[in-house]
């Protein structure tokens, strides 16, 4: 019987088939590698949200350093041969707002890595994990009020640009676990004070954390005490950030399992087993104007469970461009703002003026802290035709006293040459 020959687009097919397989399998490769993760202990869990049209680049250099490890009981060793071991990140990262409610972020990240051993000494160079993610605005008081709670959901994945096997077969540090996580939580960033322009704020978040290679899901958390500036001096912050493990990892009823990871000389910075942590960080920062910023951050672990015993000491350099921080009508000076019936502002809260003394440059409207109004908050005063609408703005006030009911403002400057009189129309510029 004559052989029958596969038809040419049977071996098409074929081909295609070997072609998508052998991807699939770079891919999870690449994705689905065997060691653990270093990133757990070196980013926590921070809110990303970034405002509408508005641009954020970060860059950090930061150097952490270990000997030391928390066991599964919470009490520190030593792991055999360990000297020191040491790496300096370099992480960029860039945050875009999309929209009002929902923005984008991308993290990365590049390390070199310095591992004093007694039998495996070495260091090595390279890309980490990197992270990408979003995060939407759920909730926000839409009553205009400055001191409004927020919440927002925030989804990231940290994804590895790097394969432990080759510095295995090079006996290299490794670089970090592997493994692609998926993290889904959500932040509550509730304001506690404002006045003009500063603030202070606390946020307070929480998500879990899907892990590959079998290690264990968990939890990770934050809580961030924020003191704030708008366009120019001293800013800092502080809390605590940390992970609790799930215990899901199923080398955890294997001995040699728990004994940290051979590629960092035993530290588990990498290959640890249902870790967990608590670390203290503070940062400082100088903002040179709504444009510039510098931050100095240090992070020291308090606690943990088979987890390393690190300080983490970070130089950052902020840079921002567009979205309303760097036009908000709230903060800035007049000179610097405009006059506000130029272009395009929206208005989040109308007034009426109920009483003026245009030779103090005081007047009064009819609106109070029931309706969100602070001091150091800024109005457009608009005068109003005979037929009752609303004409140009004549005018920029800030608030100076504020009650239920009704608020003083003093003029910061006239756009027109005109007695502002009672039944003029105040108007918030949204910030």
């Amino acid at each position: 019987m004559a052989k029958q020959k596969r038809p040419h687009n049977q071996h098409r097919a074929t081909k295609k088939s070997l072609s998508a397989a052998l991807a699939l399998g770079v891919l999870v490769s690449v994705l689905d590698s065997t060691s653990a993760k270093a990133d757990f202990f070196l980013h926590h869990w921070e809110d990303q949200r970034e405002m509408a049209n508005s641009f954020r680049l970060s860059a950090d250099v930061s150097y952490y350093s270990t000997h030391a490890d928390y066991d599964a009981t919470g009490i520190q060793l030593l792991p055999a041969g360990l000297t020191n071991y040491s790496r300096i990140n370099t992480d960029i990262t860039a945050r875009y707002g999309f929209t009002d409610r929902i923005s984008g972020y991308a993290r990365m990240s590049w390390a070199r890595i310095e591992l004093e051993h007694d039998t495996r000494p070495g260091s090595s160079f390279g890309f980490t994990d990197q992270s990408l993610g979003t995060t939407i605005k759920l909730y926000q008081n839409s009553r205009g009020s400055t001191l409004e709670p927020r919440i927002d959901l925030q989804f990231q994945a940290d994804l590895p640009l790097y394969n432990n096997s080759v510095s295995e077969l090079n006996l290299l540090p490794y670089l970090g676990d592997g493994s692609t996580d998926l993290t889904a939580g959500a932040f509550v960033v509730l304001p506690l004070w404002q006045k003009k322009g500063r603030e202070i704020s606390s946020t307070l978040g929480g998500a879990y954390t899907y892990r590959t290679s079998n290690f264990s899901s968990a939890i990770p958390w934050s809580w961030t005490l924020r003191y704030n500036t708008p366009n120019q001096g001293f800013f800092t912050s502080a809390g605590f950030y940390g992970l609790q493990s799930l215990k899901t990892d199923p080398n955890a009823l294997n001995v040699s399992g728990t004994k940290g990871s051979i590629g960092t000389g035993g530290s588990f910075i990498t290959n640890a087993v249902n870790p967990s942590h608590l670390t203290v960080f503070g940062q400082a920062g100088f903002r040179f104007s709504s444009t510039l910023a510098v931050t100095f951050t240090g992070d020291q672990s308090l606690w943990g469970q088979n987890s390393p015993v690190g300080l983490n000491l970070i130089f950052g350099l902020q840079a921002h461009l567009g979205g309303p921080d760097s036009k908000d009508p709230s903060y800035l000076a007049p000179k610097d703002y405009g006059k506000s019936n130029q272009g395009f502002v929206n208005y989040t809260l109308t007034a009426k003026v109920i009483r003026s003394n245009d030779r103090m440059n005081l007047l009064k409207i009819d609106k109070g802290t029931g309706e969100g109004v602070e001091e150091g908050q800024v109005f457009d005063i608009f005068k109003v035709k005979p037929d009752g609408s609303v004409d140009e703005a004549v005018a920029r006030a800030r608030v100076t006293h504020v009650r239920s009911g009704e608020a003083a403002l003093s003029v910061d400057e006239y756009f027109k040459e005109v007695w502002i009189d009672e039944g003029f129309i105040a108007k918030r510029p949204i910030p």
